[in-house]
Formats: C-alpha cells, sequence, structure tokens
C-alpha cells in the first residue's frame, strides 16, 4: 500500500476514535473508541518505522500491540468493575447516583 493512504488512514483512525469517545455516554463505548484511536497510532507508528528501519520497526509494532492487550485487559476489567459498583455504565446516571 501506499505510504499516504496508510498514514491517511492511521490519521482518520485517530480523528474518528476521538470524536467517538467525545460523543459517547457509556463508558464501554468510550473505551473502545479510544482503542480505536490507539491503533490509529500504532499504525502511523509502524508506517513511520517501516519505510525508514527494517527489524525496528516491527519490534517497535509489537511492543506496542503487547501495551495495546494489556491495556485492553485493563480497561476491561475496570469498566466490569465500575458496572458491578454502580449498576450503570451511563456517565450521566453515575453524576446523579453521587448525590
Amino acid at each position: 500500500m501506499p505510504l499516504n493512504l496508510l498514514l491517511m488512514l492511521s490519521g482518520s483512525l485517530v480523528i474518528l476514535g476521538i470524536c467517538g469517545a467525545l460523543c459517547r455516554r457509556s463508558i464501554l463505548a468510550i473505551s473502545l473508541c479510544l482503542h480505536v484511536a490507539f491503533l490509529g497510532i500504532i499504525l502511523f507508528l509502524a508506517t513511520c518505522f517501516a519505510e525508514h528501519g527494517g527489524i525496528k520497526a516491527i519490534s517497535l509494532a509489537l511492543i506496542l500491540i503487547v501495551i495495546f492487550s494489556l491495556q485492553t485487559m485493563l480497561a476491561g476489567g475496570l469498566v466490569i468493575f465500575i458496572y458491578r459498583n454502580q449498576g450503570t455504565l451511563n456517565i450521566d446516571e453515575m453524576r446523579q447516583l453521587r448525590g
């Protein structure tokens, strides 16, 4: 794939993820949108480094994918914890439960 196409795709993933996170009210949806933005950042870094280096780009991409999987597990556990304690995943309802 051409470099420009991959860079445009990564930028659109980041923008789509951030806009989705700002527009949603569910913690689960916000978490998924932020993961889409993080995947866009990984694609951008992997594209830039793959153009200039060989094995370093692959190792960086693998490290970022491991960090991404750890972040996904942590966010999933946090969402489950919040749902068990609050009984809802809607941000507006959680603000009303404070009192």
